[in-house]
């Protein structure tokens, strides 16, 4: 304990000593606290007790910004997280708190005396556009060449050190381990066709080896966990906006893709526990995601249509010809307002595999910078199967019907002054004919409630 403590010393020590002793022209800093509220409550299954999870947590940070070198930003992200969970099964509550380096990385600019190329070396969010590929804190070293008309980048990721020091709670460190095994290399160039108007072409390669340490909410996941995986993605997406002069606007974009490779996948029955491995090829499986936005007013009354589709085939097939997102997608964007969402169901929140999604959602601003949102949405199996890619709930659907279900969120979310935030999620999830016979509640909910403040 005393040890741990000492690390915890000397993090905020060095913290602050750099704030204060760094010249302001050269560097800059603000702190900043969430504070988090989330429940989740699964369908019921039969003869068994509904699952149900909730978290609160608090974090606690600074931003730090300095200049080192000519054209060469240093960027760090240093923060405290006390977080309490309801532990399943029981009535009793687990805490902890731990410290964690989020963001740590070197932005290199105007390169080779070229204003078009910069780098990024270091730890920081690797996302693209909608988070449909990629949306996770991971070490990196990333080229770019950066023009008005054609943009093109190319990159390697992997973790190569573990960030969060350890849990003054839990003596055993039981945190979860990075996938320190897992790495990611990755290219893309994107042509500025038409005034707001765009395309890119991706090319993708994953690496994935499952962490030997889950977090809370993955030890009661039902689905087929991929021990090892050698996969490629082929990525073609468009995208655009176009604006009226009475003041509407119109967005649109598609993503398709279609991967390749081999993996091994390890699955468990959640009821009997029993292990079983399959190796499969997969090969031709195809994904795409298709929406269209009008606002209808200069002050942002928004409707929107979506439609995702990963290609289906049985989850335990040797030639799998199905679609498979990467494991550090997390589809999560902002739709109508100013708050980054769940966009296929903060419920359900499904992978996009053998699925398909249609979406319906309007936004209404209260005021410039604060958006209620609501969303309805619709699932549906490509090919019946007791598989279910989905990211929270624990039942499996009955592999006789493709009808999965339907979900509800509600929205409401920006910011109430310069620098403080609110966010707030309520969902619901209610299951269709593929879990007839296999939950005796077929209903859902979600709910998550943020307030964010800098100084």
């Amino acid at each position: 304990m005393i040890k741990i403590l000492r690390r915890y010393a000397v993090v905020l020590i060095l913290a602050a000593t750099a704030v204060a002793a760094e010249p302001r022209e050269l560097s800059s800093h603000h702190f900043y606290s969430d504070f988090k509220l989330s429940g989740f409550s699964d369908m019921a299954p039969l003869g068994d007790e509904r699952y149900e999870a909730s978290e609160g947590l608090v974090r606690l940070g600074i931003r730090y910004n300095r200049l080192m070198w000519e054209d060469w930003l240093l960027d760090a992200d240093l923060r405290a997280i006390f977080s309490c969970r309801e532990l399943f099964g029981s009535n009793e509550i687990d805490c902890g708190l731990s410290a964690e380096i989020k963001r740590l990385y070197l932005r290199g600019e105007n390169l080779f005396e070229s204003p078009f190329l910069a780098a990024d070396i270091g730890r920081t969010r690797l996302r693209d556009q909608r988070s449909w590929l990629f949306d996770d804190d991971i070490d990196l070293i990333k080229g770019y060449y950066d023009s008005t008309l054609l943009d093109i980048g190319l990159g390697a990721a992997r973790w190569v050190w573990n960030p969060r020091l350890d849990d003054i709670f839990d003596e055993d460190d039981n945190s979860r381990n990075d996938d320190s095994d897992s790495y990611y290399l990755f290219g893309a160039i994107e042509y500025q066709w038409h005034h707001r108007h765009f395309m890119r072409l991706q090319l993708i390669h994953e690496s994935y080896e499952a962490p030997e340490r889950f977090t809370f909410d993955e030890l009661y996941e039902s689905n087929a966990l991929s021990e090892n995986s050698e996969l490629n993605w082929l990525v073609i997406s468009f995208e655009g906006e176009k604006r009226y002069n009475t003041g509407r606007r119109f967005n649109y974009w598609l993503d398709l893709a279609t991967v390749q490779g081999d993996r091994n996948l390890r699955i468990e029955d959640p009821v009997t526990h029993l292990v079983s491995w399959v190796d499969q090829s997969i090969s031709g499986g195809f994904g795409l995601d298709l929406g269209l936005i009008t606002r209808l007013s200069e002050q942002g009354h928004a409707i929107g249509v979506r439609y995702a589709l990963g290609q289906g085939d049985p989850t335990l097939s040797g030639d799998y010809s199905g679609y498979l997102q990467p494991h550090i997608a997390s589809n999560k964007d902002r739709r109508v307002g100013d708050t980054r969402l769940r966009y296929y169901g903060d419920t359900l929140d499904p992978a996009l595999g053998n699925l398909q999604i249609v979406s319906v959602f309007a936004g209404l601003p209260l005021n410039e910078s604060v958006w209620l949102e609501g969303a309805y949405y619709h699932y549906q199996q490509m090919e019946a199967d007791s598989w279910l890619q989905a990211g929270r709930t624990r039942l499996r659907p009955n592999g006789l019907s493709t009808d999965i279900g339907y979900g509800l969120d509600l929205t409401l979310g920006g910011d109430l002054h310069r620098d403080i935030r609110l966010e707030g999620v309520l969902g619901v999830f209610q299951g269709g004919d593929a879990f007839d016979g296999v939950a005796a509640d077929d209903t859902a909910y979600s709910a998550r409630l943020e307030l964010k403040v800098r100084w």
